[in-house]
């Protein structure tokens, strides 16, 4: 799974945002707040990554066990997954 490169992750004043680019900008109307986690999730989604390199990404980053981690990955591919955010091979 990988984000689409039409949409940019940003920093703005302490906030991290999601921001639709281009067309992507007319389809998906409005910008996505993130919190740390989110937000590091997808800066790893830049790349090509399996639910396993991100599980253990955010275990490295994060003092979190396999299933939070787990659990938290899945409820936001699913989350961009139902907003068209990510390109998803399976998972």
């Amino acid at each position: 799974m990988k984000l689409k490169e039409q949409y940019e992750l940003v920093s703005l004043a302490g906030d991290s945002l999601l921001i639709p680019l281009g067309d992507e900008g007319v389809r998906f109307h409005g910008v996505v707040v993130l919190n740390d986690e989110s937000a590091f999730i997808l800066e790893k989604l830049k790349q090509e990554q399996s639910m396993d390199s991100l599980v253990q990404a955010l275990l490295d980053e994060y003092e979190i066990d396999e299933a939070t981690a787990e659990t938290a990955i899945r409820d936001l591919l699913r989350q961009l997954d139902e907003y068209g955010i990510t390109e998803t091979k399976g998972c």
